[in-house]
């Protein structure tokens, strides 16, 4: 059925909150792939010995440019042991990845069929998946590209910061 101009009233609300949700992913997803990419092809070149800006680096950038966010958590969990990357570092990648999907695929749907409104529960418990796996790439990403500790937040006070901007709590 079409949505109605009704519907589409009853569901204003939750749109504000999903749309920032879906940015937060959006932000979460091109963080991670980007430091993927970087500590792969860091990896490659070291271990390989492939030629900087050769056709087989070039050919290997445009292919890890390519992934979706899973493929680049499946690369890094493959390689994680040489790059120092943790097994809960890991976990909390891929818990964000399945809370990023949650939000991307699942809760827009929630609020057209659950009568505009969406479950602020079960939204946070995502939010706060994706925040806490996007403190942790972005960390990486701040110390890989800045070559300094990063010591911007404590996760915790990021998390809850993250939360409150998509006004959930």
């Amino acid at each position: 059925m079409w949505l109605t101009s009704q519907d589409l009233d009853r569901m204003a609300v939750p749109s504000e909150e999903l749309g920032k949700a879906v940015l937060l992913c959006q932000k979460f997803e091109a963080t991670c792939k980007d430091i993927v990419s970087w500590f792969e092809i860091v990896r490659k070149l070291d271990e390989e010995k492939i030629e900087f800006l050769g056709d087989e680096y070039l050919s290997y950038v445009d292919k890890l440019h390519q992934f979706l966010l899973g493929e680049s958590i499946l690369t890094l969990r493959r390689n994680h042991g040489r790059i120092g990357i943790s097994a809960d570092e890991l976990s909390i990648l891929n818990q964000a990845r399945i809370s990023r999907n949650w939000i991307v695929h699942r809760s827009g749907l929630e609020a057209v069929f659950a009568n505009g409104e969406i479950d602020n529960e079960q939204l946070v418990f995502h939010i706060r998946k994706i925040a806490r796996g996007d403190f942790l790439v972005s960390s990486w990403s701040y110390e890989f590209h800045e070559k300094d500790t990063c010591n911007w937040k404590v996760e915790q006070e990021y998390i809850e910061m993250i939360v409150r901007w998509v006004q959930l709590i």
